[in-house]
């Protein structure tokens, strides 16, 4: 089969290449600072992180997709079959399955188990203590599970790291690629979050 059969992905082949995407993806939600920015970044984020799923059955051999997703190949619970065989090891995943079908299909069918997780953005705004003035503003989007907010970045970086760890625990990375790391946010950076922050809705 040729090549412009087997791969319609800009170039895009393998499990480390899509996990590269994700890396790039959270690097855009990071830099964000206009309010569709990061809305368009973290919701590429949450695509990725879903897909690698398929990616990865797609690379491993009819043995290991088995073991992996308890499916034979190309049934179509096997992505479903993986998330939860393999939620231990990928605890975001669930989370990001649900934000990427959510955005696939817009709304989804109730289920027997529903996960809890709904998403939107802020604009969160630092002030000084004594005058009240507006010293640094910036967007950015959040989960809520169960509901407690999050900020989608947390758990963006946290699903790169498992997968990371996944894919070198199933040989699909060489050895630059498992080299690379998220950076994670300073401390300074994770004070746009703190609850006592001002936050003004834009969603």
């Amino acid at each position: 089969m040729s090549e412009s059969v087997t791969h319609k992905t800009f170039g895009l082949k393998t499990p480390r290449d899509l996990h590269n995407k994700l890396r790039y993806d959270i690097g855009r939600l990071r830099v964000a600072t206009a309010s569709d920015d990061v809305k368009y970044a973290a919701f590429d984020c949450a695509i990725d992180a879903a897909h690698m799923v398929d990616w990865v059955l797609a690379a491993v051999n009819d043995e290991r997709h088995l073991i992996l997703s308890g499916e034979k190949r190309l049934s179509l619970q096997a992505p479903s079959g993986f998330a939860d065989r393999q939620a231990d090891k990928l605890p975001a995943l669930k989370f990001c399955r649900e934000i990427a079908n959510g955005a696939k299909h817009f709304t989804l069918k109730p289920r027997k188990k529903p996960i809890n997780v709904t998403t939107s953005s802020t604009v969160s705004i630092r002030m000084t203590i004594d005058k009240g003035t507006v010293v640094d503003a910036r967007p950015y989007a959040y989960v809520v599970i169960d509901g407690v907010k999050y900020n989608v970045l947390e758990m963006f970086e946290d699903m790169y790291e498992q997968w990371l760890d996944f894919l070198k625990a199933e040989n699909l990375l060489d050895q630059n690629a498992a080299n690379v790391v998220v950076r994670k946010r300073s401390p300074e950076e994770l004070m746009h979050d703190d609850d006592r922050a001002a936050a003004i809705s834009t969603s």
